[in-house]
Order: structure tokens, then sequence, then C-alpha cells
């Protein structure tokens, strides 16, 4: 099973693919781990990771968002990452945006 770590809330997640997910995604908050369905394009991983990286937020912050709300924000988010990649590259790269 492929898994990639990521940082989140001062955490280190593991973010995994799995072939026996059966949703697109979904975040198991005991176990540290959002897991990916195998069968997404590239495009549906990445807006489902945002999406599963914002339900980890939610729930380890008692938030009380809708889920269909968190859905929009979470693919208007990954749509802006996508749509602007220098302007994204350049704010992690800790450079000037208005340079």
């Amino acid at each position: 099973m492929e898994h990639i770590k990521i940082r989140l809330m001062g955490q280190t997640l593991t973010v995994e693919v799995d072939p026996d997910e059966p949703d697109f995604g979904a975040w198991y908050s005991a176990a540290g781990k959002i897991k990916l369905n195998a069968s997404l394009t590239p495009t549906q991983q990445g807006a489902t990771l945002v999406h599963e990286i914002l339900e980890a937020v939610k729930s380890e912050n008692e938030l009380r968002i809708s889920h269909s709300a968190l859905s929009v924000m979470a693919n208007l988010i990954y749509a802006a990452l996508r749509d602007n990649p220098e302007l994204f590259a350049r704010i992690i790269a800790g450079e000037e945006v208005f340079g």
C-alpha cells in the first residue's frame, strides 16, 4: 500500500492509497491516518486529500461545519492550489508574493 507522511496540526499523519477504501477517502482520527481510494484519478486524489485534511481539522478542533460546506471549501481550495501553482510555490518557499 502506497503512503506518504504529512505534517498537520503539529502531528505527523499518514496518507495511504488503499484499494479497499470504500469511499473516495476517509479520516481515521485514532490512527492519525487519511485513506484515499486507489481507483481515484490524480485530480480526484488531490481534491479528496484536501477534503480529508479539512475533515481532520474539523474533527480535531470540534468545529461545527456541515459536510456539504466542508466539501465546497475543499473543492475551492483544491482549485486555488491547482490553478495557481506559481503563487503557492512562492508562498511555500517564503518568497515575496507581491515583489
